[in-house]
């Protein structure tokens, strides 16, 4: 990938990033606080919500840092906290299948 296409994506994601995890802990808020007025092994999945947010939003965050300044340790952070984001939402499917 040409270096104007990476930078462009990685401002993309880095934007992109943030308001998804944004709206990733919203959600996870209201699934939790719903989830805790029925069992509170309900607000599971809601936490699982917010800590995907978390790692989604430190990777956006890397991402912008990788393309403002074109960092090898950016890099590596970006994808570290994408890879545990994706592990996330696997023990939320996961858990919201058994809660189900």
């Amino acid at each position: 990938m040409n270096p104007e296409t990476m930078n462009k994506t990685l401002i993309s994601i880095s934007k992109w990033g943030k308001a998804t995890g944004i709206l990733f802990i919203i959600m996870g808020a209201i699934t939790a606080l719903s989830g805790a007025f029925f069992f509170l092994i309900g607000a599971v999945p809601g936490v699982l919500q917010i800590i995907s947010g978390i790692f989604l939003m430190r990777s956006a965050r890397e991402a912008g840092q990788m393309a403002e300044y074109n960092s090898g340790q950016s890099e590596d952070l970006m994808l570290e906290n994408y890879a545990k984001f994706v592990k996330m939402q696997g023990i939320y499917l996961i858990v919201s299948i058994a809660v189900s």
